[in-house]
């Protein structure tokens, strides 16, 4: 109660300091009463309307809500990012002369979230000295041998669902499917197999089930 009355009693305040104010240089213009009057309710209601706009920021940013904002904004340049680079990769396979080129699907686990292909040290077909096609993700990466090409998924993508999304999404787009993959290749660490770790090899065949 006492906060309202002092907002009250300031509001009041402010009234009577603008409406003195405009009256001041009312009289050194020669302006009519109207015009003073008419200037007087113009500042107030700028004033009531900055104030409601000030208002409006304080609740968003305490409430959080811009967090969403740069959540949807993130993954919608995410998404785009990888859209694009998806098809620059179907484009360089198009664009071989060569006939119709196989490409692969390759995914797997890779320590520090490597590449699982880095240093094969494979000819090339587009480049002369380098494998890949340059991109701002370590989660999805193209690579064109001479006879076959590749885009290699992280097995860091399955742990982030907007990522995967974003995946899922280009495999499925109109492009994609006038050149779909020939296959899927999961790459299982040889330890893994040799010591029969059936709970890692279903989980990671599980996680590769959604593509």
């Amino acid at each position: 109660m006492l906060k309202k009355t002092f907002s009250l009693f300031l509001w009041f305040f402010v009234s009577v300091f603008v409406l003195s104010v405009c009256y001041v240089i009312g009289v050194f213009r020669n302006w009519t009463d109207t015009t003073t009057a008419l200037y007087w309710i113009s500042v107030i209601l700028v004033t009531l309307s900055f104030k409601f706009i000030m208002d409006c920021i304080h609740n968003y940013f305490s409430a959080g809500k811009y967090r969403n904002f740069l959540k949807s904004f993130s993954r919608k340049k995410r998404a785009l990012t990888l859209d694009s680079y998806f098809k620059k990769g179907l484009n360089i396979i198009s664009k071989r002369g060569r006939g119709e080129v196989p490409w692969f699907l390759l995914t797997g686990d890779s320590e520090k979230n490597n590449s699982l292909l880095e240093d094969i040290n494979l000819p090339v077909f587009h480049r002369n000295c380098v494998n890949s096609t340059p991109q701002q993700f370590r989660t999805i990466r193209w690579w064109f041998f001479r006879d076959l090409s590749v885009l290699e998924l992280s097995g860091k993508i399955y742990d982030n669902p907007g990522v995967i999304n974003s995946v899922i999404s280009s495999l499925s787009a109109r492009k994609c499917k006038k050149q779909p993959p020939r296959g899927v290749v999961l790459v299982i660490s040889a330890d893994k197999l040799i010591n029969h770790d059936y709970t890692y090899i279903r989980t990671l065949s599980q996680k590769q089930g959604v593509l």
